[in-house]
């Protein structure tokens, strides 16, 4: 489970921390943005107002540091991050890519990293809750941060968590609309992660020891995909080649099934969107569209789209 997981990287200290913050009725972030106001202490981008945030409109609250350092995201990094947000809230089929790119901007744009241990951002996605009123409609993300202390089992410059407000169905995993609220790691949308150089990684997917310890000519066709991905999720970044070898060699056998064949073609498309290799990621999109047609089940176009083709439209942007 995630608490469990968390535990090992930083600790308690710091779970009581920021459920405690999160049950708060009077933060300094919630105040402030029932007053409409801004002061010194908070940096307010978007509508002040939280009440009248439009249906997937979004606004942020960060706090206001003195002599701010931003974190430095790889552009893979804030990629598979928020793809990670939007599995984890349902909402690859609710948005568009341009209000995922908005999305994205607000929650990793001029993060503050030398902010103290604790809450340093509040992002509202607009109307979540569709039966509720006023603030109580919108999707709260809460951004932590912890610096790991010297007796940290791994080390790593920082751990952000993104902590939402949204509640999952333990049994389906699907998101409860009918209200929002804060209650733990567990029973929330959360996705928590590791900040190294530049690379934020996803905790539940820090493998890369034992990715590479797999030894791959004896693991069967689908076994290797799933290596792929796992590669690509995890905090080693000279490891990718090795996904790239697994699924070009799956793409490249004649029998194949359409549906192992797909699923290697979009780890491929991840490894390339990873290197930034936009000529090549747009060519070999095009390709897993066309092959969509062959494959039973749910990989049809509008469904890949939703969830797999907003990489593409990512990175496009985010090499503008």
């Amino acid at each position: 489970m995630k608490k469990s997981v968390l535990k090992c990287f930083i600790g308690l200290s710091f779970i009581f921390l920021m459920i405690s913050c999160a049950t708060t009725k009077n933060s300094n972030f919630n105040e402030s943005n029932k007053k409409n106001t801004t002061n010194n202490k908070l940096i307010v981008r978007g509508i002040e107002n939280p009440e009248k945030l439009e249906k997937n409109d979004v606004m942020s609250v960060t706090n206001n540091v003195a002599n701010p350092e931003y974190f430095e995201f790889s552009n893979w990094s804030k990629i598979r991050i928020m793809n990670s947000l939007l599995n984890e809230l349902n909402l690859h089929c609710e948005l568009t890519n341009e209000q995922k790119y908005k999305l994205m901007s607000y929650i990793f744009d001029e993060l503050p990293k030398n902010a103290s241990d604790g809450i340093v951002r509040e992002v509202r996605l607009g109307n979540f809750f569709a039966s509720q009123k006023g603030d109580a409609r919108n999707l709260v993300i809460r951004i932590g941060l912890m610096t790991p202390g010297e007796d940290a089992k791994i080390k790593n410059e920082k751990i952000i968590i993104f902590f939402s407000n949204a509640v999952k169905n333990q049994i389906t995993g699907e998101i409860m609309k009918g209200r929002g609220g804060f209650i733990n790691y567990d029973l929330n949308a959360t996705v928590m992660t590791a900040y190294n150089n530049k690379l934020l990684t996803d905790i539940m997917n820090m493998s890369a020891e034992k990715n590479n310890k797999v030894d791959v000519s004896k693991i069967e066709a689908l076994d290797s995909v799933m290596l792929a991905q796992s590669i690509l999720a995890d905090d080693d970044l000279s490891n990718d080649i090795k996904a790239h070898e697994l699924c070009t060699a799956i793409i490249n056998k004649k029998d194949i099934a359409p549906a192992i064949k797909i699923m290697a073609m979009i780890k491929e498309y991840d490894y390339r969107i990873s290197l930034e290799d936009l000529e090549g990621s747009t060519k070999l999109w095009n390709e897993i569209l066309d092959f969509s047609v062959n494959v039973p089940g749910d990989m049809n176009p509008e469904n890949l789209n939703s969830i797999n083709g907003g990489s593409l439209y990512l990175l496009t942007e985010l090499l503008k």
